[in-house]
C-alpha cells in the first residue's frame, strides 16, 4: 500500500526491529562521525524478498485523493499566514 501511495518501490527492512534501526542510525552516525546513508548502507542488507512495486492501477485513486488534499489545503492555507 505503501508503494501504491508514494509512487516508488518500497524496501522493507529485514530486520526484525526495523523501527529499532531507524532510531538507532542517527546515533551510530554521531559515535562514528560518519554519513547516515553509509551507515544505513553497511547494516542493511537487500532482500528481494521484501521489496514492494507500486501498482499502477491503485496509484490512481491515492493521485486523485492527493489532488483534493492539495487544493484544499492551498484554499486554507492564507489563513495560517
Amino acid at each position: 500500500m505503501v508503494a501504491d501511495v508514494i509512487g516508488i518501490p518500497v524496501r522493507i527492512a529485514p530486520q526484525a526491529q526495523g523501527t529499532t534501526f531507524d532510531a538507532a542510525l542517527p546515533t551510530l552516525a554521531l559515535i562514528d562521525e560518519a554519513a547516515i546513508d553509509q551507515i544505513a548502507m553497511h547494516h542493511f542488507a537487500e532482500d528481494g524478498r521484501v521489496r514492494c512495486e507500486p501498482d499502477a492501477t491503485s496509484m490512481q485513486p491515492y493521485a486523485e485523493i492527493y489532488q483534493t488534499y492539495s487544493a484544499a489545503e492551498k484554499s486554507v492555507a492564507s489563513l495560517y499566514r
